[in-house]
């Protein structure tokens, strides 16, 4: 997804340097601080550039180019913060800078990219919509509250900002994609049931009973508690949405591969039916739903940082036993030296995987994050987890908080199921 978290450093530079031009009938001191500071975010001195911009705006309190200027510092900095993977940071820096200058399009746009990588999508569709109320043209402001409103199931109204983002910029990237998506679930979706469920907000198709939707949200808290509990008290500050389909409606909304049993997309996916048009046993469908929860949870406290084995392998480990066939599958690889490292494994792409090395990559992941859970829980994956959205590379972050680099966890599962 096209967030736009971060900020064109020469874009701000170009602001900066035309505003310059735009005070030159100031008091030279003004002018003077101006000046400097410019020169200084040049050399991405920030700190330098926002004193001289403070001083200058000591001067001329209301001048509203320098209010730009120090706010764009201000937004370079939160760019630098969240390329890091430190994003409460960096929200805390963008918001001093619409502190300054609160009607400042782009940095409010930013504030809300932010906001809806956190989860926070109240907060961000506020600022969005500010942003876009104040610049109607602004196709970044316009495709972030898109995104905003996608993410709360607001289908119709996130079609209509896409749809201006094209009439401006027909060749945005991956917008029509988007749209795409967009229309096959509003077609599929048409008609279904919304229900509220506090921490959940369901929309489920009709062929789904309130009996069975009930047991559906029983699973959904259970897991709510359970897996926020593992993983150190995360708990989603906003309702998780979820979507409910027959298994022909699944496959036409999602276009997903066949072995695909659900999704998490920004929001839970999953059919109740199965190919034979069945609904799903209550233990099949409580193993999908929470797999899927545990995904929700790690994009909010890992900052998309956590490597996919160790994602799958924790969803995995928190749904379901390590089965037979998978235990045979890994003793055969092991003992054929056919297995990938972990390395290799965090390397590669899922969609480029067949079905049979997918298989012993989820059994992989699934064993080793086992084996890590077993020998730390909840304080260590914890702790291995912040270190991740903190900006350490996932080997590293593992062995500082399990004491165990990557080859030692493979040794541990290559003695376990040689």
């Amino acid at each position: 997804m096209r967030m736009h978290a971060s900020v064109n450093a020469f874009t701000l530079l170009a602001l900066l340097v035309s505003a310059s031009g735009a005070v030159a009938q100031q008091a030279p001191p003004a002018k003077g601080f101006n000046e400097l500071g410019v020169m200084a975010f040049g050399e991405k001195r920030y700190e330098l550039a926002l004193e001289n911009f403070g001083k200058a705006l000591e001067l001329e309190a209301n001048n509203p180019s320098i209010k730009r200027n120090l706010c764009a510092v201000h937004q370079a900095m939160a760019n630098d913060l969240a390329v890091a993977g430190k994003l409460p940071e960096a929200l805390a820096r963008v918001n001093l800078g619409l502190e300054v200058d609160p009607d400042n399009v782009s940095a409010l746009a930013q504030a809300g990219a932010y906001r809806l990588k956190q989860g926070d999508l109240s907060a961000a569709t506020t600022q969005l919509e500010k942003a876009v109320a104040l610049d109607s043209a602004s196709k970044e402001a316009r495709f972030l509250l898109g995104e905003a409103y996608y993410q709360q199931n607001k289908l119709t109204e996130a079609g209509a900002q896409w749809d201006e983002v094209l009439k401006l910029d027909p060749a945005w990237p991956g917008l029509q994609e988007k749209m795409d998506k967009l229309s096959r679930e509003n077609s599929v979706e048409a008609g279904f049931t919304a229900y509220d469920a506090g921490h959940f907000q369901l929309r489920y198709a009709e062929a789904l009973s309130e009996a069975t939707r009930d047991g559906v949200f029983r699973v959904l808290e259970d897991a709510y508690k359970s897996v926020g509990e593992k993983l150190g008290g995360a708990f989603p500050t906003e309702p998780v949405q979820v979507v409910l389909y027959s298994g022909e409606q699944f496959a036409e909304a999602t276009q997903s591969a066949a072995h695909v049993g659900a999704l998490f997309d920004g929001k839970i996916r999953a059919p109740i039916t199965g190919k034979n048009k069945r609904f799903l046993t209550p233990q099949v469908l409580s193993t999908r739903l929470t797999h899927e929860y545990v995904h929700v949870v790690l994009a909010q406290i890992g900052g998309g940082h956590v490597p996919w084995w160790l994602n799958e392998g924790l969803a995995e480990t928190f749904s379901r036993q390590m089965d037979q066939s998978r235990e045979r599958m890994l003793r055969k690889a092991y003992t054929a030296d056919h297995a990938s490292s972990l390395a290799d494994l965090e390397a590669r792409q899922l969609d480029q995987l067949d079905a049979n090395e997918l298989a012993l990559a989820y059994a992989q992941a699934h064993a080793a994050t086992q084996i890590l859970w077993n020998e730390g829980g909840t304080k260590k994956m914890a702790d291995a987890i912040r270190r991740m959205k903190d900006g350490s590379p996932p080997q590293d972050a593992i062995k500082e908080a399990f004491g165990m680099d990557y080859a030692a966890l493979e040794e541990k599962l290559k003695a376990a199921y040689k």
